[in-house]
């Protein structure tokens, strides 16, 4: 058995539907990141901008995961209109998703977020839901299998192409004060699934009051410098220790001193 060849129409058809989707990460990068930003007020400090251009030039040839702290329910819309303002355009290659995300927050009864992550959805980001840990009873374990697949495979989707970028909070769930918990091996284990992947550390900075909720007040975005997993095995691994939390030191060497937590630095 051969398979078939695209045809003419279907390779045309594919290419009308990257254009749009380009065109939607292109509109809702600006208006969305906008709106962040008159909510939030959003700043990104100067120290970044090197950074995220080293990332963006990257993206031409490789792909890329974005890593960041998760303090707030906000946190992640406002990281994923983040990227589509940073990286996207018409002329580009981006092709963006995220998560593991929490599987609740798909379910209209449960979560009041469920609007926002199917729009995504059509919006050309592809949003990978799981079940985490703290609500395994709330579904079988056929369906909590199964979306761990599907997880696997829109990461490979995303992450074997050049222009892929995956957003992921390595955390799992909020904190009650901000400050870093320990991290999932997963983040870790995203370089697998691509030949050239950099990472990216990202940390979401408050200055003012906050909680763990909706109440964020102004923020700061810092992007870190971007490295390769195999950089992070050659600085030594100590006993006891992760890869994953020598790369999540690389996120806290951009937080404050109060919300390192788990990670503090010498």
């Amino acid at each position: 058995m051969t398979l078939e060849n695209p045809t003419p129409h279907s390779a045309a058809s594919e290419q009308t539907r990257e254009k749009l989707r380009l065109l939607s990460y292109e509109f809702f990068g600006t208006t969305g990141w906008e709106l962040m930003q008159t909510i939030f007020g959003c700043e990104v400090t100067p120290e970044s901008r090197q950074n995220l251009n080293q990332f963006n030039d990257h993206l031409k040839q490789g792909s890329g995961v974005a890593y960041f702290n998760h303090i707030n329910m906000a946190d992640g819309p406002i990281i994923a209109f983040f990227l589509l303002k940073e990286l996207s355009g018409k002329d580009g290659n981006l092709k963006l998703g995220g998560g593991p995300v929490a599987r609740k927050h798909y379910d209209f009864t449960r979560s009041l977020w469920a609007p926002a992550f199917r729009l995504a959805d059509l919006l050309g980001v592809e949003i990978a839901p799981v079940v985490q840990s703290y609500d395994i009873d709330s579904y079988s374990r056929t369906e909590r299998r199964s979306l761990l697949v599907q997880y696997r495979d829109k990461a490979v989707e995303v992450l074997s192409r050049p222009g892929g970028v995956w957003a992921i909070s390595p955390e799992e769930t909020r904190g009650t004060d901000g400050q870093l918990q320990p991290a999932k091996d997963g983040l870790a284990e995203l370089h697998q699934y691509g030949e050239n992947v950099l990472f990216l550390p990202l940390a979401i900075i408050p200055k003012g009051e906050f909680n763990r909720k909706l109440k964020l007040g102004k923020i700061e975005i810092a992007a870190g410098q971007p490295y390769r997993i195999q950089e992070v095995e050659r600085e030594g691994i100590q006993d006891g220790q992760r890869v994953v939390d020598k790369m999540m030191e690389k996120l806290s060497l951009l937080l404050p001193p109060n919300m390192r937590g788990v990670y503090p630095l010498p």
